[in-house]
């Protein structure tokens, strides 16, 4: 008896980036045999389809299938086709000071970063990469990987804008403010004519009392290796002036005078030296003297000069 052979023929259907469908038709074997690029991988006796899996995205795979029958390949049927490639995808952004690069790293097995051709780290089911870092131009790429199927992206390019100190001086009295964005940097470093006056962080003003004189400041901020040294301005101090008045009460004057932070007072009568007061006094009677018609002064030491003011 003569048994007609039924022709095979086989398709692939490309279903995804790491399987593929094996298809072929029915030619009442007893087994069909499969090999992949010349490999034996596997039997089938009980179907006409089979999925293989684990493949390398955007790669091509040959396939034969081979009819059995009562042990015999009586026939071959070839197909290929190409798995899809998984696209990689990124970007970078950056706020302030730090960059984030952003990619599709759950489609791949790893995601390896890299900013200027150095690498920096690689990341398993993760999809953004962020550090911190000076001002300056980056770029970075990213090297995907699955299976054997590796793809290399540019994200792009960021950019880190310089900090730039912002810094005022003014005065109030005899006490000098220096205001600055304390707040944009990691510490920021205080100069008065040149000299250190103090290193500040998290602070955003600086305030210190001065002599009579004109000072000149300036300001360094530093954050990450990055330094900005800007002048604050000039503020000048002026030299308080004592003022002192002479009232008679009963039969008695009395001088009265504002404090100018002397380390000591002298009241003078028609020229002459009558008492020496402690640093802070404000006030000295002349008992009896009503009447008299005397000239009073005080007499004071300021910034190194002797200082002589009439009491009216």
């Amino acid at each position: 008896m003569r048994v007609d052979i039924i022709p095979i023929t086989c398709i692939v259907e490309v279903t995804g980036d790491t399987s593929l469908f094996v298809d072929w038709n029915n030619t009442e074997s007893d087994r069909y045999n499969i090999r992949r690029d010349g490999t034996f991988v596997t039997s089938v006796d009980d179907r006409t389809r089979w999925e293989d899996t684990g493949l390398t995205p955007g790669t091509s795979y040959s396939y034969e299938v081979q009819a059995v029958r009562n042990g015999v390949i009586t026939q071959t049927a070839t197909c290929s086709a190409e798995t899809l490639g998984r696209v990689l995808t990124c970007s970078v952004g950056v706020v302030g000071e730090d960059i984030t690069v952003s990619f599709n790293g759950n489609d791949f097995s790893r995601v390896t970063i890299r900013r200027d051709g150095n690498w920096q780290a690689t990341l398993t089911n993760q999809t953004t990469f962020s550090e911190t870092l000076p001002p300056g131009t980056y770029n970075y790429e990213a090297t995907a990987v699955l299976n054997g199927f590796r793809s290399t992206l540019d994200c792009g390019t960021a950019t880190i804008s310089a900090r730039g100190v912002v810094c005022s001086v003014g005065v109030v009295g005899d006490e000098a403010t220096v205001s600055f964005n304390g707040n944009d940097f990691s510490r920021v470093t205080i100069r008065r004519d040149g000299n250190w006056q103090a290193t500040l962080t998290n602070q955003t003003t600086f305030s210190e009392t001065l002599r009579p004189g004109t000072y000149s400041y300036e300001a360094t901020g530093v954050f990450n290796g990055f330094r900005d040294t800007v002048s604050c301005g000039m503020v000048t101090v002026d030299a308080e002036v004592l003022l002192c008045t002479a009232t008679v009460q009963g039969n008695d004057v009395i001088l009265v005078w504002n404090d100018i932070g002397a380390s000591s007072y002298q009241a003078r009568t028609n020229g002459s030296w009558t008492a020496t007061l402690d640093a802070g006094t404000t006030t000295w009677t002349d008992p009896g003297a009503a009447g008299d018609g005397n000239n009073y002064q005080v007499r004071f030491r300021q910034d190194g000069t002797t200082h002589t003011i009439g009491c009216a």
